[in-house]
């Protein structure tokens, strides 16, 4: 720990020795607008005759420095909109300040542009290191939800139950337990509801994914040890007056998506449904087992923004969702509920949800925020003989204001109150049942002393009704020595109450045989990540990289494992130090031609102490890679995906065949074709056919038996689909 320490102190004093250095010569900065002043995200800025450049942020902001003085000819350009050049000089040690207002104009083939932001890319001036997914993006997975946008991505685990389907988002070689998932900002899906939750959260109307990992997400919530998944909608304004996509996959497996929106007098309303459905029990390879979950699920949505003055602007947002899934035995009927005799699993999932949001510009300088949600997630299963039927509700209302003190100050302030009631069927040695209250406060100061550094800090000041007041700090240290590179050095603590049945494995072994032994308290960490950023632009051409160094340390650890017997579960404490550490590597080209190729790597070393031994957490791999192709023919009329994901070796509970899993590569292919408004669609999941080789159903004479061997699951059952579509947008 000691000579963790001194390294960490190392890395801190070379950073601040390298900014407190004079080796910029003159700094070219500025904005990049619409005559409409429409902020153009992505643009690219470059400065002719030489490899200098960069590309607009989300305020529309360019910065390029490390010019030597002298007179230079800076070009402004983006699809849709004519390029524009200025001249500029650029004195010594001295900023030169430029805007573009560009004119739109019909979108030329011939126009060469690169964007760093189509696609999954990073925000180069966020204090927090931030993965971007675009709405564009998201459409062009393999699948209509939002665990099918997010598989395969560097460093995110989204490992599903072969059998009964359920998954979630891991980060950082946590379960999926340890992330926090937000919608709008607002951490609807928790607990209980994101084991069959996530599924239902369809990315029709949503404008992008945003990722956070690590120790600068303990504002975000209580569940962000691992990170945060921040689902970002669409502005209703930004969604077209009609959307039809229907879909049909190989195993049977429709899929169909409206969407409406329309003007009531000022108000903007948006109506939106999805239906999919796998409607045949699929055994491919006929040994009496379902290969993947028959299911129903049916969900709408409706939206509204209601401006009730030129200052305040109100919305709302109402859903629900209901599911019935289906799995096990082939000859299974649901009338066999609870039998010893044939296995199945049936699972019913409702949820509904309401958000209301008010936002109010005091002045130019603060803003204030306010917003309500309600969410209620219930299940009725049954997992062989055990059922389980538990619910969970989450109420919270917050009031944020965010205050610009100065240029470089920036304070926002958050009081909220939040009630989460759980309830189950499922008696155990310990309390599962619990009712929380708990109030708090979060303040958070950023400074930038120039616009070479941000430092953002703060802390969330939780009061629980068991627990007492519970105060969880971060801060973060951003440095952009120049518009290339980006430094970022993130260090915070996390509390984290214990809910049992949040966990992937509960679900995985279908609730059968849990032991608890002891009462489990809440789990505490301290973490620290640095993360360096490298973004090259050229004329026809922008390259990204970059690496992420993390460590979390937790001071008490809830560990679940899977049990030597088949089906059985063990919650124990961890008093002696576990740790989560590792680092992500990813790259990114992007070419004018429209082709764009992505690399990433993550190695992971997650472990816990039994018995004064060290070991390895289950079920994580101890490196994982992605690889992915796509080509966008200039205008977006044609686009083929081809990416592929590399699962390392993980360690299996004691007692099975082997040790540990094998690698394998699971690969998709996609193809796009668009004619005016419509598009048609077609695709390869599984593209390699790979089905795991070990059988995770434990079988007796008459059939299986009710200690299904979920641990043995590590990759899929069912081999490759084909899948085609067809999108209307009016």
């Amino acid at each position: 720990m000691r000579k963790k320490i001194i390294y960490l102190g190392l890395v801190v004093t070379i950073l601040f020795a390298a900014a407190s250095s004079d080796t910029i010569a003159g700094t070219i900065r500025g904005n990049v607008l619409g005559q409409d002043n429409t902020l153009l995200l992505g643009a690219s800025v470059l400065v002719l005759g030489t490899a200098k450049g960069d590309v607009a942020n989300e305020e529309g902001e360019f910065v390029i420095s490390d010019l030597s003085p002298g007179e230079y000819t800076i070009r402004a350009s983006t699809v849709g909109y004519e390029p524009m050049e200025l001249n500029a000089v650029v004195e010594d040690n001295a900023d030169t300040f430029l805007e573009f207002r560009l004119k739109q104009t019909p979108i030329e083939l011939e126009e060469v542009t690169v964007s760093a932001e189509s696609g999954s890319e990073f925000k180069q001036d966020a204090p927090v290191r931030t993965e971007v997914i675009t709405g564009e993006e998201l459409e062009r997975t393999a699948g209509k939800g939002l665990l099918a946008s997010l598989e395969g991505k560097t460093g995110i685990k989204t490992r599903p139950c072969a059998l009964c389907g359920s998954a979630n988002i891991g980060l950082q070689g946590l379960d999926g337990a340890y992330t926090q998932v937000l919608v709008d900002g607002m951490p609807v899906l928790s607990g209980l509801g994101t084991l069959y939750g996530l599924d239902g959260v369809s990315t029709m109307n949503v404008s992008s994914v945003e990722i956070t990992k690590g120790s600068g997400d303990a504002l975000y919530g209580e569940e962000a040890i691992a990170g945060a998944v921040n689902v970002v909608s669409r502005a209703i304004s930004e969604t077209p007056t009609l959307r039809l996509e229907a879909s049909m996959g190989s195993t049977n497996q429709p899929g169909l998506s409206l969407g409406y929106s329309t003007d009531l007098g000022p108000v903007r309303i948006n109506l939106s449904t999805d239906y999919e459905s796998q409607l045949d029990r699929v055994d491919r390879d006929h040994d009496g087992v379902t290969d993947t979950p028959e299911y129903d699920r049916f969900q709408v949505s409706g939206q509204a923004e209601i401006p009730l003055s030129s200052k305040v602007q109100a919305t709302m947002n109402l859903q629900a969702l209901r599911e019935t899934r289906i799995a096990g035995e082939t000859v299974w009927k649901e009338s066999d509920k609870g039998s010893a005799e044939i296995y199945g699993r049936f699972i019913e999932t409702e949820r509904y949800q309401g958000q209301v949001g008010i936002d109010y510009q005091w002045s130019g300088e603060t803003e204030l925020q306010f917003r309500s949600v309600i969410s209620d997630h219930s299940q009725d299963s049954y997992y062989g003989t055990t059922h389980f039927k538990g619910r969970q509700t989450i109420s919270l209302l917050k009031a944020n204001l965010n205050h610009e003190l100065s240029s470089n100050h920036q304070l926002r302030a958050e009081l909220r109150l939040r009630s989460e009631v759980y309830t189950d069927n499922v008696a155990t040695e310990v309390e599962t049942d619990y009712r929380y209250l708990f109030p708090g406060l979060t303040l958070q100061h950023r400074w930038q002393p120039d616009y070479r550094w941000t430092i953002l800090y703060g802390s969330r000041l939780t009061h629980y009704n068991i627990f007492g007041w519970v105060a969880t700090p971060r801060a973060s240290i951003h440095w952009r020595p120049t518009s290339d590179w980006a430094f970022r050095l993130s260090g915070g603590g996390g509390f984290k109450p214990v809910n049992i049945f949040s966990s992937e494995k509960a679900v995985h072994t279908g609730f059968q045989d849990i032991r608890v032994s002891q009462d489990l308290d809440p789990e505490r960490t301290v973490a620290a990540s640095f993360a360096v950023n490298r973004r090259s632009v050229w004329p026809t051409a922008v390259a990204l990289l970059d690496l992420n160094l993390y460590y979390t340390h937790f001071l008490d650890k809830v560990v679940v494992e899977y049990g030597e017997t088949p089906g059985s579960l063990v919650y124990s404490v961890d008093d002696e130090g576990a740790f989560s550490k590792g680092l992500e590597l990813k790259g990114i080209l992007s070419l004018s031609n429209g082709l764009k190729a992505s690399a990433g790597w993550s190695w992971v070393d997650a472990f816990y102490h039994r018995d004064g031994l060290r070991k390895r957490a289950q079920m994580q791999s101890l490196y994982s890679g992605d690889v992915g192709v796509g080509w966008v023919r200039s205008g977006g009329n044609f686009i083929v995906d081809i990416n592929g994901s590399i699962h390392g070796p993980q360690p299996l509970p004691e007692g099975r065949s082997r040790r540990e899993s094998p690698t394998f590569s699971i690969w998709n292919l996609r193809v796009q074709r668009g004619i005016g408004s419509v598009k048609v669609f077609a695709g390869l999941k599984n593209l390699f056919d790979y089905v795991q080789p070990d059988d995770p159903f434990v079988r007796t004479e008459s059939g299986l038996s009710e200690s299904f061997d979920s641990a043995m699951i590590y990759g899929p059952l069912l081999g490759r689909v084909f899948y085609g579509g067809i999108n209307f947008t009016l």
